[in-house]
Parts: C-alpha cells; sequence; structure tokens
C-alpha cells in the first residue's frame, strides 16, 4: 500500500520522501566518522544528527559493525547548499570538540562529484551516494588517528582560505591507482585571505553617488548594498569605507553567519573585534584584553546621559563575548528584563563610539541576521536617529527579487550592483591569469561568468589550476573543447535549483536539454503535462529564463541551464534528447527542413547514430545549397567522422570537395 506523505516525513527529509528522480549527480563533501561505542551512544547519534541539521548536512547512515562504529554525513545532497565545504570543517570541528575524547572519534572529508539518489529495488532501497570520493573518504578515515580530522588534497584546497592543514604524507589507497596526499586539520584561520573578486575594479559612478549621500546632512543615514552572490557587494562596501576619512568616521562590523544563525551573532562578532577577542588565547587573556578596552570606553560614559550601571555594562558585553565572571548580576535576572538592559547596553556602546567621530557600522550578509538580532536592530534606529550613525547594510537579492530593509526611519539610499563591464572584467581576467588572454578564451569564460566578479575569479583559477590554457605567443588560449563549472561557483547555482518548487525544478532541468533557447511547444509535449503556463510564469517570477516570444523562450544564466543539465544521469538526459528529437519529427513534419540543426543537436546526445547521420547528411546539404559554406564544410567533415556506407562516404567527400572549391579554399 503507499505510503501518506505525513507518514514519510515522519522518517525522511521532505527533500528525499518528494524526490521526483531515482538518482542525479551532485558535487558533494563526504564526511565518514568513526566511534567507539559505549552506554552514551544513543545521545552521541542523536547529537550527530542534531549538527548535522544545523550545518544543512544529512546524516545519511550509522553504521555498526565488529570493527568499529561508522556514521556518513553529506553536505550537499540531497539538496544543494551554499559554502558546503566550510559547512562540513565546521560540523567536523564542532562535533570534535564536544566528543572526540568521549568517543574516540576520527574523520576522514573528501569532495568530490558523486551519484546521489536511490539504490536498491522497488521492494528496498535507500538514498545514499555512490562514487569515487565517497570511497576516498572512508579510506581516509581509517588513517587517521583518534581525535583527527584528515582531509583529501580537493577538499583541503576548497577550505585553504579558512583553515589551516599540514600535510602528512601521501598514501596508496585500494582502487586509486596514484598516491593521494592527506592533509591533518589544525585549526579554523579568522583572517581570511583575500580573494581576487574582492580587488576593487570598476563602478566609479556608484561609488561616487555613496560617497555624495555620505556626506550630506543627516545624523542617521542607511546605505544598501544589493546584489546577487558573487557581484562584489563586500569589496564595494571595503572601497567605500577606504575612501572615507579615517579620522573622521570610526568602523565597526557585524556578520550574519549565514551558516549557523546563532542568536545575536552579528552583535557577538562585533564586539570580539572591537575587544579584540581570539580564539586561540586562554579566557584569562581574553578577560584581560577586554577589561584593559573596557577602561578606556568607560572614560566616555560621563559624556553620556545614560542611567546604565557601569558595572551591569561591564556584564552584559562579557555575556555577549563569552566571558564569564562570577556573581553576574546580569545573568540572574529575568528575561524581560535581560533584554531591555541589552538594548540599553548596545545603544549606550553605539552612543559611545559616535562622540567623536561618525560611526559607520557595516553589516555584512544582512540576509542571513537572525530574527533577534534584527528585532534589536530595529528598535535601536528608533532610539539612534539624533546620533552621527551610518548603517551600510550589504545584503544578496532574493531569488524572487525581493531586498533586505531595516524597519526603523533614516535617510537612506539603496545602491544596486549589477554585472560589471567586459573592459573591467578583461582586466580582473588578466589579473587571475598574469597574461593577456586570446578573444575567444574571453569571451568563453565571460558567456559564463555573465558579470559577476566571483563567478569570473573561480573559472579562471579553474582554467589555470587544471592545465587546459596553453600559453601561445605570449596570450592564454583554451586547449581544450569544454569549459567545465567549478566546484566554488556550481555550489551557488545548485542550491539556488533547489530553491525553487520541486515541480519547477524538474520543468527547469528539462528545459536545460534545450541549450540557451527553450523550444516551448516541445517542452510541452515532453514533460506531458497539459498546460504549463503555470510553470514558465514561476520561471519568469524567479529569473530562470526570459520570453523572446510565445514560441520561444531563453535562460537567463546560461550557469544555470548547464547545472541543471549537467547534474542529471546521462541516461535520462539519451532519453529526454530522444524524445526531443521523436516530437520535432512529429510536430513540424511539414517543415522539418528548418529543424535539421536541432534534430542532429538532439539526435546526436541522444546517442542515436542513425538518425544523427541521416539529418546532419541533410543539414550539410541544405547548407551547400544555402553557400553557408564554413557550416557546411564543418558539417560534412563531422559527418566523415561516423562509420558510412562506402556510396554515403564517397558522396559526403564529393560535396566537401565542391564546397571547398565554391569557397576557394584549398585542402
Amino acid at each position: 500500500p503507499k505510503v501518506s506523505r505525513h507518514i514519510n516525513d515522519m522518517f525522511f527529509p521532505r527533500e528525499i520522501s518528494s524526490m521526483n528522480v531515482t538518482g542525479e549527480f551532485r558535487t558533494v563533501q563526504t564526511v565518514f566518522i568513526s566511534f567507539k561505542e559505549n552506554r552514551d551512544t544513543d545521545i552521541f547519534i542523536l547529537e550527530v544528527l542534531s549538527l548535522s541539521i544545523k550545518f544543512k548536512g544529512y546524516l545519511n547512515k550509522v553504521i555498526f559493525g565488529d570493527k568499529g562504529s561508522v556514521a556518513l554525513v553529506i553536505f550537499g545532497a540531497p539538496t544543494g547548499i551554499e559554502k558546503p565545504e566550510e559547512r562540513a570543517l565546521r560540523f567536523s570541528e564542532t562535533l570534535n570538540s564536544r566528543f572526540g575524547e568521549r568517543f574516540r572519534l576520527r574523520f576522514g572529508i573528501s569532495s568530490g562529484l558523486v551519484f546521489a539518489g536511490f539504490i536498491g529495488n522497488e521492494i528496498i532501497s535507500e538514498y545514499s551516494v555512490l562514487g569515487a570520493e565517497i570511497n576516498l573518504a572512508s579510506r581516509i578515515m581509517e588513517r587517521a588517528r583518534y581525535r583527527k580530522i584528515l582531509t583529501g588534497p580537493k577538499f583541503r584546497r576548497q577550505v585553504s582560505d579558512i583553515a589551516e592543514f599540514l600535510l602528512l604524507n601521501k598514501y596508496r589507497f585500494k582502487g586509486f591507482k596514484e598516491k593521494v596526499p592527506i592533509f591533518e586539520f589544525l585549526r579554523m584561520n579568522p583572517k581570511k585571505v583575500i580573494a581576487l573578486s574582492s580587488v576593487f575594479l570598476g563602478r566609479e559612478e556608484e561609488l561616487k553617488s555613496a560617497l555624495r549621500f555620505i556626506d550630506s546632512p543627516s545624523p542617521l543615514k542607511t546605505v544598501y548594498l544589493d546584489g546577487v552572490a558573487g557581484i562584489g557587494k563586500t569589496a564595494f562596501a571595503n572601497e567605500l569605507k577606504r575612501r572615507l576619512n579615517s579620522k573622521a568616521y570610526f568602523f565597526l562590523r557585524m556578520t550574519c553567519d549565514g551558516i549557523v544563525k546563532d542568536s545575536l551573532n552579528p552583535f557577538k562578532s562585533m564586539l570580539n573585534e572591537y575587544f579584540h577577542q581570539s580564539p586561540e588565547s586562554s579566557d584569562f587573556q581574553n578577560k584581560r584584553i577586554f577589561e584593559k578596552h573596557f577602561e578606556d570606553l568607560k572614560k566616555s560614559l560621563l559624556r553620556i546621559d545614560s542611567d546604565l550601571d557601569p558595572e551591569l555594562f561591564f556584564h552584559i558585553l562579557a555575556v555577549l563575548l563569552g566571558l564569564n565572571y562570577p556573581n553576574n548580576i546580569y545573568d540572574a535576572l529575568d528575561s524581560k528584563s535581560k533584554y531591555t538592559l541589552l538594548l540599553s547596553a548596545l545603544e549606550l556602546f553605539f552612543r559611545i563610539n559616535s562622540l567623536n567621530r561618525t560611526l559607520v557600522i557595516e553589516i555584512e550578509d544582512a540576509e542571513n541576521i537572525d530574527s533577534e538580532s534584527l528585532k534589536i536592530l530595529n528598535e535601536l534606529g528608533k532610539v539612534l536617529n539624533k546620533d552621527r550613525i551610518i548603517f551600510i547594510i550589504v545584503s544578496r537579492i532574493q531569488d524572487d527579487g525581493g531586498v533586505f530593509k531595516l524597519n526603523f526611519i533614516s535617510k537612506s539610499k539603496r545602491i544596486y550592483l549589477g554585472p560589471l563591464s567586459n573592459e573591467t572584467l578583461r582586466n580582473i581576467t588578466e589579473t587571475i591569469f598574469r597574461h593577456p588572454v586570446s578573444d575567444d578564451l574571453f569571451r568563453k569564460i565571460i558567456s559564463r561568468a555573465e558579470g559577476n566578479p566571483f563567478f569570473l575569479e573561480q573559472i579562471g583559477l579553474y582554467l589555470l589550476e587544471s592545465g587546459v590554457l596553453i600559453l601561445n605567443k605570449g596570450r592564454y588560449i583554451l586547449g581544450s573543447k569544454t569549459l567545465s563549472i567549478p566546484d566554488a561557483v556550481n555550489s551557488i547555482i545548485i542550491s539556488r535549483i533547489d530553491r525553487l518548487e520541486s515541480d519547477l525544478k524538474e520543468v527547469v532541468k528539462t528545459a536545460s536539454i534545450f541549450g540557451k533557447e527553450i523550444l516551448i511547444p516541445i517542452l510541452k509535449r515532453i514533460l506531458r503535462r497539459g498546460e504549463i503556463d503555470n510553470y514558465l510564469t514561476a520561471g519568469l517570477e524567479e529569473s530562470i529564463w526570459e520570453i523572446v516570444s510565445e514560441m520561444v523562450y531563453i535562460f537567463k544564466h546560461a550557469l544555470i541551464r548547464e547545472a541543471a543539465y549537467e547534474m542529471q544521469l546521462k541516461k535520462t538526459l539519451k532519453n529526454l534528447h530522444n524524445l526531443a528529437g521523436e516530437i520535432i519529427e512529429d510536430l513540424y513534419r511539414k517543415k522539418v527542413k528548418m529543424m535539421y540543426a536541432d534534430l542532429v543537436y538532439h539526435y546526436e546526445n541522444a546517442g542515436n547514430k542513425e538518425k544523427t547521420i541521416y539529418y546532419l547528411n541533410k543539414l550539410a546539404d541544405q547548407e551547400k545549397i544555402n553557400f553557408q559554406n564554413i557550416k557546411a564544410i564543418e558539417n560534412y567533415q563531422k559527418l566523415l567522422t561516423y562509420r558510412l556506407p562506402l556510396e554515403k562516404k564517397a558522396a559526403a567527400l564529393i560535396n566537401l570537395s565542391l564546397v571547398y572549391m565554391l569557397s576557394l579554399i584549398h585542402i
């Protein structure tokens, strides 16, 4: 009997129970955890589950065996997430710090493309992942000593800007031809390396507009910097602060953690930076540093009209910093009193820091702010309306075009950061490569980067690392026919696709087989859904595609099309392409000549050699008649790569020779 969705949801995540496909390809981060059982094993497993959910991973399985027990946690499947590498590492670090000693934990982490889907048959199956990277993570875990987190080279490279590692050695693992370098995780590195995309290039007009607004007379002001992921919002904010006179402005930074939305995290991160707190220092050292800076802060209290007792002010700040002092009077208060006093303490802190200079408060990734911090921020805005304070709000535009907004009255300016110009993109490209690039290579890169500096940087670094670039006469050219999407970009795109409603997601994946242009009549026949106008409208609202005509839509972003296409199984894609070809033959049988190129494309990708040869010959003949000589030569040459009957091969060679003669091109 069919199990109801309500029952399914009690045992499986909704993403799995509502899945419309049996499998797909995904880039995931795999975390294998070996643990020693004891009487608290149930508590440990619940904590693994809880932390998996917190960091947006998926606890795939727990295996109990005579050779030890193992848990497998996946990041990036069944749904895509942003920053999966950082999530996997922070999950492992947190679990290890809490339970590493008691359960003698050992970790193995790897990153790569895997099959993710249902394994088994109609009677019994499970959702899991298969691939070389899964095996590698398991082998790495077996090499680890207790309380150690070991990773493969690809994973380590992806998090090298936020964490420190030690190269242990190169090991030979079963199933791998070459020795694999293994790294031991040492610590998180709070001093992030500034990426090339953070170097400020272009956007002079937007910058001048922001500076003019900041210089305008008004006490409380808000500058909103809006844009899509990777468009350069942080780089713009950094350049804006750099150009402000540091003698006239004092800067504070609040970071909204998109991975773990801990309550009040933006305020905590700001105070930790302000009071120079370090996770590397002992509690004693951090307390001494805090006390020293608080004494400097206290000197300004006399200039502020506040009813807050200095000792209580001290204890509230200490709690936010995670510093434990005996007899903390703030801890003993009820929730309502705590909230009121917290507001007073933060108001006082901001006012003290705006006494001598205009205070600039940057809020990074504001779309990730937790609800309590947002509530407090809105309350503070109402009472700070006469103070010399400027908020710079850096936030991502939502999938539906929505933007972040604070709910207090202040003079405000919203600056939208759109795609960069080709001239600026070329400068960034040649900064990454340290050489000029060919026009053809640059066109291929920007067609995928679409004006986004982060995407451009990641594609550039990927090309350098993968060895597909050739230095020819002082310029880089592309040494391969294809240009793949790097994992760092792919994770953003896949998570964007996974946020779509499930039926719309399947429509997008099916539409991806057409390339950039989507032929709507054929799509309708493939989907067999009858009316799909509601899905087409939803795709427009989600900025997935745009209307060219009633019959043709185009993907708005080539990267979304490519990611949706590449995540599907080869068997699925072949079936879809073959079906598209058959529908075109039926739908356009009276004017099939118009569709020769589409038929070649679909049957070639379907692996249908017979029909590919047939329509490729038709297409080349048509191009010869229409004097499209370059295309005709290209397609006759492609036709000759197939195993043809002798008479067809001879005909293709004669036609190819004729086209060469007609175009005055010599073999």
